[in-house]
């Protein structure tokens, strides 16, 4: 009996011993981005950011179906790892005018407005192929090349610095927190030439990649 009760211990430590290795693996990927954004903002000049978009948009209001020929529709659930993704999609069924109006294009930036307090803000890139188009609980964004990569754009306002502020700026209600198009549009953005910001997504990317090995490990 002692023995079976000193195996359970030792099952206990190892369980503790990989969530810690878990959550000091996901605090690499937080301190490096907060780290990199802190740099970009002390060095870099910020524009308000709705100098470097072209557009600022809500989403469809529309009675979505799980299933159907229809044109896919994302919500705020699709919002995962920083990208749009199709799990769990729904349709919305609309006429092409109306979709031209709304269909998403790649690199288009998507905002959650509207959700609990902890996941407000939450933003992913769109980097499918495919007819999509996006709910009214969405904003979209799309960046001017001239001046912003969307995919810097994405990771900006996934950044702690960011998140902490539209954390600030939430209007909470019962059960949930609004943040509106003009909130976001008015928030300062660092803004490193073209080439920074391109060198950025890269660093990021591979780091993010590097992680999600790293963490599937520690799972196995």
């Amino acid at each position: 009996m002692a023995r079976i009760e000193e195996l359970f211990e030792k099952i206990d430590k190892v369980k503790e011993l990989r969530q810690k290795a878990q959550e000091e693996t996901a605090e690499i990927f937080v301190s490096a981005f907060q780290e990199i954004f802190n740099k970009a903002s002390k060095k870099y000049k910020a524009k308000i950011l709705k100098e470097v978009l072209n557009k600022i948009q809500y989403g469809l209001s529309k009675k979505m179906n799980e299933i159907g020929k229809e044109y896919k529709i994302f919500r705020m659930d699709n919002i995962i790892d920083y990208r749009m993704d199709e799990k769990n999609i729904k349709y919305v069924e609309i006429n092409k005018n109306e979709f031209s109006q709304y269909k998403l294009e790649l690199g288009d930036v998507l905002f959650n407005r509207v959700n609990s307090f902890e996941l407000v803000g939450k933003t992913g890139i769109f980097d499918l192929h495919g007819d999509y188009t996006f709910a009214s609980y969405l904003i979209r964004l799309k960046a001017n090349p001239d001046f912003l990569d969307s995919y810097f754009l994405n990771y900006f306002l996934n950044s702690p610095q960011t998140q902490s502020r539209l954390r600030f700026i939430a209007r909470r209600a019962v059960q949930q927190a609004n943040i509106n198009a003009k909130e976001v549009s008015s928030l300062e953005i660092p803004l490193p030439p073209l080439s920074e910001q391109k060198k950025i997504v890269a660093y990021l990317d591979s780091l993010r990649e590097k992680i999600k090995k790293l963490k599937q490990l520690q799972q196995n």
